[in-house]
């Protein structure tokens, strides 16, 4: 199966790829956090997306 089509999960496409924009940098500063605070780097992604997605909306009703 071709990477880009991902898999249907629950009606969406999941897509292994997402993350491949996050520079090695950027993870590093992750996983520290993720070392301090417990807190799965997936989790940490899933809220700075929803945060996003909550901006973006913001910016879509004017």
């Amino acid at each position: 199966m071709d990477d880009k089509i991902g898999v249907i999960i629950m009606g969406y496409r999941k897509y292994s790829w997402a993350s491949s924009k996050i520079s090695d940098d950027d993870m590093a500063k992750m996983y520290r956090i993720k070392k301090k605070t417990k807190k799965p780097i997936t989790e940490m992604v899933a809220e700075a997306i929803k945060e996003y997605l909550a901006r973006s909306d913001n910016i879509s009703e004017r």
